[in-house]
């Protein structure tokens, strides 16, 4: 029956404006609310005053425009990484930004806060909004894309990947897209060596910030006992 194959492709749609409308709701309430509402669990205490400060930075990320370095230095305890990782999933979500690329000292490291940004994805409360970031990118022969540890490709066109400063640096595009939201989430450690620092310098200055688009926003998270060689570069 033709009729049945019509609702049978309608409900999906139907969900999908649902969806939508959810999410605007959502996020023209703001990050507090939006926070609290999909992630109960991580957000139950309000945010603390450098806690904003990042988040009022992610908001107000626009499609297609620049924005000021985002620099957060915070004690350990403080959820840097959480409020990183969730950052990297808002902004996906809310389609202000369409490739990640979230660097830290080794691919160990990067790959971890990847597979954390994948679980986040995949919260039943967040997928029920934002269905299609929680669904592999398939290509035209119904194979996945890519999710993978070191890759995120998901159904809404947003992709995370993962890079380790201990590791070669390729060509970062993905097609033809260069990334538009940079994480550098504690690049340094205390006990790096200078020959380590300089081989980090080198790659973040000769080859991770050249390869960003025009408009991509960058956003510096550092552990305050880890040290700052890198950071401060």
């Amino acid at each position: 029956d033709p009729w049945a194959v019509l609702v049978d492709m309608g409900e999906p749609v139907r969900r999908s404006q649902a969806s939508q409308r959810r999410a605007h709701q959502l996020e023209a309430q703001g990050y507090e609310h939006w926070l609290r509402t999909l992630y109960p669990a991580t957000y139950a205490e309000p945010l603390a005053s450098f806690q904003h400060g990042l988040w009022r930075w992610v908001w107000a990320l626009e499609r297609g425009v620049g924005a000021a370095t985002e620099v957060d230095v915070w004690a350990r305890g403080n959820a840097k990484s959480t409020n990183a990782e969730t950052a990297t999933v808002a902004v996906g979500a809310r389609g202000v930004r369409k490739y990640a690329l979230y660097i830290s000292g080794t691919q160990e490291q990067a790959d971890d806060h990847v597979a954390t940004i994948a679980s986040r994805m995949l919260d039943e409360e967040f997928a029920a909004v934002y269905p299609d970031m929680a669904r592999r990118m398939l290509t035209k022969f119904g194979v996945s894309a890519g999710w993978r540890r070191n890759r995120l490709t998901t159904a809404s066109g947003y992709v995370v990947d993962a890079l380790g400063l201990d590791t070669a640096v390729r060509g970062l595009k993905f097609g033809d897209n260069r990334p538009d939201f940079m994480v550098f989430d504690d690049v340094d450690r205390h006990d790096d060596s200078p020959n380590t620092i300089d081989r980090k310098i080198a790659a973040l200055t000769h080859a991770i910030l050249p390869a960003r688009a025009l408009t991509c926003a960058v956003l510096v998270c550092q552990t305050a006992e880890q040290g700052y060689a890198v950071t401060d570069e």
